[in-house]
């Protein structure tokens, strides 16, 4: 019977709360323009909160809580707040792979220049709008920045390719939290009080998961570039010119360098300890490619002293290889040299680095050893 008597009031403040979701669902939009009508509909939520505080006092002293209290509606105003945050978010996700292989860098652009923009408005036009209380700023921030990892996960769990993920952990590690969003200086958002975008556990996995495909890259180019190689010491031609201080070589140093310098600038856009198990797996991949080059010599040996005609200029390659694995060394300690940060896992690296430079010094003693049996045999 009370119910029915207060039915006319429930609906007309069902009427007001879709207006008001309404209303608070365009915020950005309208604080702009009308920034009176924020406040007219924050002034409704507030006095409707005292009701509910009021209701649920007189609930503790007589029992009885009025039909449709307590309304809550400060609670469904930051749930609309936050609902339509998040249709910002995944309103910036326009492209696929397959409409624009740029898909993920044009998202996160557009990602970065609508946060940056709302965050301004929120701070230059919310805040005089909403109550103190409400800690308005702040609020928006949090959902921002929850929104954002939301999705972030599920682009990550679609599947990302090899530059795709260099783009968003360059993105997330650096632009994210620098001078070009959360650190612009309208904004100077201190991101340690919300914590990452992304669990160090995912941000690890997608490093991980960069680097196999590095390593499968290294994989198939290394074997081609010893693939051409040995296609060389069997022409039947001398080996490339001298160079200019009268060596034989080949280009095969150069590129695999080339290759390791290439991916070592990218993850330097990354962090430093991407860049460190970058630099321990691509001295494992030259060192690699050395016993592959070994090997390769030793067959490539054996043919020859087997029939010694089938490769003419058999010498001129032994001191190719010799001058090859120098170029090697050389070109490793270069490599050190630019992206061997001091002080930073020095054990592991060095272990790595000295297993490189043996390998290719007993490369070219083995081949100086078969130059010498070539000429006394």
């Amino acid at each position: 019977m009370l119910k029915a008597y207060f039915e006319d009031v429930e609906v007309l403040s069902q009427l007001v709360e879709k207006q008001l979701r309404l209303i608070l669902s365009r915020t950005l939009n309208t604080v702009r323009k009308e920034p009176t009508v924020i406040v007219t509909a924050l002034r409704i939520i507030e006095r409707e909160e005292k009701a509910d505080a009021y209701a649920l006092q007189r609930q503790k002293e007589t029992g009885f809580l009025p039909p449709g209290r307590p309304k809550k509606w400060r609670e469904m105003a930051m749930e609309v707040l936050e609902k339509a945050v998040a249709q910002r978010i995944e309103g910036t996700h326009v492209d696929e792979r397959t409409d624009n292989k740029m898909w993920l860098v044009r998202y996160l652009e557009l990602t970065r220049q609508l946060i940056l923009e709302d965050l301004r408005v929120v701070k230059t036009l919310c805040v005089p709008c909403f109550p103190p209380y409400y800690n308005i700023a702040d609020k928006f921030v949090s959902m921002y920045h929850n929104c954002l990892s939301r999705h972030l996960k599920e682009v990550i769990q679609s599947g990302l390719q090899g530059n795709e993920i260099v783009s968003l952990l360059s993105w997330i590690m650096n632009t994210y939290s620098g001078v070009e969003l959360m650190q612009n200086p309208e904004l100077n958002i201190d991101t340690s009080a919300i914590g990452p975008l992304l669990d160090k556990s995912r941000i690890d996995a997608l490093q991980q998961q960069y680097l196999k495909i590095m390593e499968s890259n290294y994989t198939e180019w290394m074997q081609k570039t010893l693939e051409t190689e040995k296609e060389d010491w069997q022409k039947g031609a001398a080996p490339q010119g001298d160079d200019q201080e009268g060596y034989f070589h080949t280009v095969s140093p150069v590129i695999i360098f080339q290759m390791v310098d290439q991916n070592l600038q990218v993850t330097q856009t990354i962090s430093e300890e991407l860049t460190f198990k970058a630099l321990i797996l691509s001295m494992e991949q030259v060192t690699k490619y050395g016993l592959m080059y070994r090997e390769a010599i030793i067959a490539f040996k054996c043919r020859h002293f087997e029939d010694r005609s089938q490769v003419p200029y058999f010498t001129h390659y032994v001191i190719t290889i010799v001058n090859n694995c120098l170029e090697f060394v050389e070109l490793a300690q270069q490599m050190k040299k630019l992206y061997w940060k001091a002080g930073y896992h020095d054990n592991a690296g060095a272990q790595k680095f000295e297993i490189l430079l043996s390998t290719f010094q007993v490369i070219k003693n083995v081949v100086s050893l078969i130059g010498s049996l070539y000429f006394t045999i």
